[in-house]
């Protein structure tokens, strides 16, 4: 359920993309065909160039269905309930597509909306896209776990590109990422009672250096993710014994501070590298649970 407050931040932003927002439908589009490619098998007819006409079209519907959902915030279930329906009966698209979707409109809305999509806005659109999602899939099968994925030499190479705008912003890009997801996802506190968690303390921003500089280490030896992030796998499987769920949120996290500060660095070519690189960091940190 919607809070009064997040509603109200939801439309503000909204607004704010107010004569865009069929451009951030076929744009988010355009992500999810290039950064997971398997949704492709669901339009075998589409030109999936960029900015094609049936890219924009098909765009515009989702944004319509999300433009019905924000009105109809009491019944999105009721507003959604013929989509729901269409996608699960005679689509039967993987329910896991929303998610994947929502990920690619919240990269977008960061990249438009910059410093405007702070981590309040990020946590209201995050609970709408997964109830929107949840509504959508709920007459779907569930599907597990994407597979490994590895890195290609192309990856590497954007991974290694875009790190070189992170690494130098250490702490503020760290920090921002933490502040995020103690913001979004609120049990992944849990794991620092001492902290203070408002923006910008001194314990966010140590803690989120730490995980850039973690991370950078990764960038450093991406042919050997796993040897690199050994020791930190030990240590939140066997010490902190951190749900891995918490790993996922945090990648997410990143990739939208990155997004809002980089935003013409972050292609969706960088953007299908990066987060098949995080996903590997995140295998290789859950590894050693029991």
């Amino acid at each position: 359920m919607l809070t009064a407050d997040e509603r109200r931040i939801l439309k503000t932003t909204w607004d704010k993309v107010c004569g865009i927002q069929e451009e951030i439908g076929a744009e988010s589009l355009t992500r999810l065909f290039i950064v997971y490619p398997t949704c492709k098998t669901y339009f075998p007819h589409f030109d999936f160039s960029a900015g094609s006409a049936q890219i924009r079209a098909h765009g515009k519907k989702v944004i319509h269905a999300l433009e019905d959902a924000l009105k109809n915030a009491d019944h999105i279930h009721e507003t959604l309930a013929e989509l729901s329906n269409l996608h699960a009966y005679n689509l039967r698209v993987d329910p896991v597509n929303f998610k994947l979707l929502a990920r690619c409109i919240q990269v977008v809305l960061a990249i438009h909306l910059r410093g405007e999509f702070n981590a309040q806005a990020y946590a209201a659109w995050d609970k709408f896209l997964a109830c929107v999602a949840d509504v959508l899939a709920e007459n779907g099968e569930q599907q597990a776990n994407s597979a490994k994925m590895s890195l290609s030499d192309n990856d590497k190479a954007h991974v290694k590109a875009i790190w070189t705008h992170v690494c130098g912003h250490a702490e503020e890009f760290g920090a921002e990422t933490i502040y995020r997801m103690f913001v979004v996802y609120p049990t992944s506190k849990t794991y620092f009672p001492h902290y203070d968690v408002g923006a910008g303390s001194e314990q966010i921003r140590a803690h989120g250096k730490r995980v850039v500089n973690a991370l950078s280490d990764a960038v450093g030896h991406l042919d050997n993710v796993g040897g690199t992030l050994s020791k930190l796998s030990d240590l939140h499987a066997q010490k902190l014994r951190v749900d891995p769920v918490n790993f996922r949120h945090l990648a997410q996290c990143l990739l939208v501070t990155i997004a809002a500060h980089c935003r013409g660095q972050l292609t969706a070519e960088v953007l299908v590298s990066l987060d098949k690189f995080l996903t590997q960091v995140g295998k290789v940190l859950t590894s050693k649970y029991r």
